[in-house]
């Protein structure tokens, strides 16, 4: 049975990061520095942006993913000698600040700092008028982390098969939250259903993670799948209890939880990331030089910290190694999306 929901109330859930909590310490944005005198440093190939470059941030200013790019745009700016400006273009769920880069002169000077959401967007909401495999060239990835299935401590399961076995003692008895309709924690705690044995529970959508949370917290409702960052503090307290993480491999912010591939439910080895993109038909050598700036930028020691603490891991891949991962990715989420028929209209 397919799944739909109003474009209105779903579109800011797909950009995940945006509200993801960064620790109060990063909270006020970092601008770029300005160029120095001398020109841009050149890529071995000759290439050095002659102007100043934009880098646009498809969501308002002083969200986790406006200060993450901002950041890294610092350190961008400082690798190469560029004058780098970050540019906040709101609107849409995103969508108004990514079609601007994506209609932008593919000729370096402007890049997009965006989220999982770009890619996953396309795919629950065919109505959206850009695609990120034809549209956006990949540059580099800064980060990525998982998403965590926890309950509380009410709650007598420590394993996703104790808590499976829960919930077919009482089918329907048992509150899901997510962080929005159609977000990357929606399709994973559905897919969770499907695959672990035709589990029932009811469905309880939230704006973000803090909200769902807090609700947890207050007894309201006895489960629900986060973004790692957003639920670390009350997990590492013991405030509630991690069964699971998505992805491939264990999430190192959370190493003693298993993935959920290691419990027997296959096929969400997803993640949800930040990364910069450039327009379409960027040449080759351009992508190579900011795939270097951001390499650079988020191995600095003060980003490796700031990643961290929103329990995510530092990137940094090439340009082709970022655009293999989105293409893995991408048939991933696809999968998902056509198993639980979860569509935005």
């Amino acid at each position: 049975m397919t799944t739909r929901f109003r474009r209105r109330t779903a579109l800011g859930a797909l950009l995940l990061l945006s509200a993801l909590a960064l620790p109060a310490a990063a909270q006020a944005p970092a601008q770029p520095t300005p160029a120095q005198a001398a020109p841009a440093q050149a890529a071995p190939g000759g290439w050095a942006p002659d102007r100043p470059v934009r880098v646009i941030v498809p969501g308002a200013p002083g969200s986790g993913a406006d200060t993450a790019a901002r950041a890294v745009a610092q350190r961008m700016a400082e690798f190469t000698r560029a004058t780098i400006v970050v540019e906040n273009q709101a609107g849409g769920g995103g969508v108004v600040g990514i079609l601007s880069a994506a209609r932008a002169r593919p000729d370096g000077l402007t890049l997009l700092a965006a989220v999982s959401g770009v890619l996953l967007g396309p795919l629950i909401d065919r109505s959206l008028p850009y695609d990120a495999g034809r549209d956006l060239a990949a540059v580099s990835q800064f980060h990525r982390t998982a998403v965590v299935l926890m309950v509380t401590n009410a709650t007598p399961a420590r394993t996703l098969a104790e808590f499976a076995a829960l919930v077919r003692g009482a089918p329907g008895q048992f509150n899901m939250g997510n962080f929005g309709y159609g977000s990357s924690s929606h399709l994973i705690s559905e897919m969770i259903a499907k695959r672990a044995g035709g589990l029932q529970w009811q469905t309880v959508p939230f704006q973000s993670s803090p909200p769902l949370i807090r609700d947890m917290l207050a007894g309201h409702i006895c489960c629900g799948v986060s973004d790692i960052g957003s639920a670390r503090e009350m997990l590492r307290d013991r405030m509630l209890r991690p069964l699971a993480v998505s992805g491939a491999a264990r999430s190192e912010a959370l190493p003693e939880v298993p993935t959920l591939s290691e419990q027997g439910v296959p096929g969400l080895e997803v993640a949800i990331w930040q990364g910069m993109f450039a327009p379409a038909g960027t040449p080759a050598p351009i992508l190579e030089y900011w795939g270097r700036a951001v390499a650079h930028a988020v191995r600095q020691p003060e980003l490796v910290r700031l990643f961290r603490d929103i329990g995510a891991e530092p990137v940094g891949n090439t340009p082709s190694e970022f655009n293999a991962y989105l293409g893995e990715q991408r048939a991933l989420w696809q999968q998902i999306v056509d198993e639980t028929g979860i569509r935005i209209q």
